[in-house]
C-alpha cells in the first residue's frame, strides 16, 4: 500500500509538497520514492502516517413540545476521526535517489536494514552518505557514478559488497 507523505516547505507555496512515497506493510515502512530537490536527506527512524478511522457517537439534543414538555432525544452520528499512527522505516528500496543531481548528503537511520540496489546511482552531487549501523549489504551499483562521493561510513555489520557498488562510468 503506497502512501505520499507531505512536507510543508515555509516560505514558499502555501500547497503541501510531495517528498516522500511509502509502501506501509504490516507495521513498518518502506521508502519507494523520492520527489524532492532537497541538497540535504535525513530521514528518521519512524514515519508518521494519518489513519483515518469511522468512529460513531451519540449526541444528544433537547426537543421542546408544542405543549412546552421538553424531551431530550439520542441520535447516532457517524464521523471520520484521523489519528497519527507510527511506523518504523526498515528500508529503501532500489534506485528510489536513482540520478538526483541536487543532493549532496544522505543520512539513513540505523532502523533500516536493507537498501536496494542502485539507489543512488549517477547522484552526481552526492558527497557524503551516512549508512546505517545494522546494515550488512552493500548492494550492486549502490554508488555507481557517483564522481562527487568523498565520505560513506561502511557499518562493521556489512558482511558483503555488491558488484560495481563503487564503480563509474
Amino acid at each position: 500500500y503506497f502512501s505520499p507523505s507531505y512536507l510543508f516547505i515555509a516560505g514558499e507555496e502555501e500547497e503541501e509538497e510531495i517528498i516522500f512515497e511509502y509502501d506501509y506493510s504490516g507495521e513498518e515502512a518502506v521508502l519507494v520514492a523520492y520527489h524532492g530537490e532537497l541538497e540535504e536527506v535525513i530521514l528518521d527512524e519512524t514515519v508518521i502516517r494519518m489513519k483515518s478511522e469511522k468512529q460513531t457517537k451519540v449526541v444528544t439534543e433537547e426537543v421542546t413540545a408544542e405543549d412546552g414538555t421538553v424531551t431530550t432525544v439520542a441520535k447516532a452520528v457517524e464521523e471520520t476521526v484521523e489519528d497519527p499512527v507510527e511506523y518504523p522505516l526498515v528500508g529503501v528500496e532500489a534506485g528510489v535517489f536513482m540520478n538526483n543531481e541536487r543532493v549532496k548528503k544522505i543520512v539513513l537511520p540505523d532502523s533500516v536494514l536493507t537498501v536496494g540496489e542502485a539507489c543512488f546511482q549517477g547522484c552526481t552531487a552526492l558527497e557524503e552518505v551516512v549508512l546505517p549501523a545494522s546494515l550488512e549489504t552493500i548492494p550492486d551499483r549502490l554508488f555507481y557514478a557517483c564522481a562527487s562521493l568523498t565520505s560513506v561510513n561502511i557499518p562493521e555489520t556489512v558482511t558483503s559488497v555488491g558488484l560495481y557498488a563503487f564503480g563509474d562510468f
